[in-house]
């Protein structure tokens, strides 16, 4: 068995897989914090953070006043700011992939 194989094993003990997802062998900090506030959050709200990070990774200047509007009793600064960490991390990472990535994959890696 390789060491890729072996550094893939699950907490089950069974292997994940034969290859190194897009993120590398360990969920970066920001992915796993946003996971949870991402999944209580309104998909508009999310969906505009997640433009916010592409203007951000294209070298735009984000506001900060386009990103406190999105701001919320459900939604505070603090939650805002942590999701879109994990967002612009996520999406920096898959920019950085090998472009021998595949969409099945890609989409395997983020559930």
């Amino acid at each position: 068995m390789s060491m890729v194989q072996v550094m893939a094993q699950t907490q089950s003990g069974g292997p994940r897989a034969d290859r190194t997802p897009f993120y590398g062998m360990r969920i970066p900090e920001d992915i796993k914090k946003m996971v949870k506030p991402a999944n209580s959050m309104d998909k508009s709200v999310f969906r505009k953070l997640l433009q916010l990070a592409v203007k951000h990774l294209e070298a735009s200047e984000v506001q900060e006043e386009e990103f406190l509007s999105l701001a919320s009793d459900k939604a505070p600064v603090e939650t805002l700011r942590c999701v879109f960490a994990g967002i612009l991390t996520t999406v920096r990472l898959a920019i950085r992939a090998p472009s021998s990535l595949k969409a099945d994959a890609f989409k395997a890696d983020l559930i």
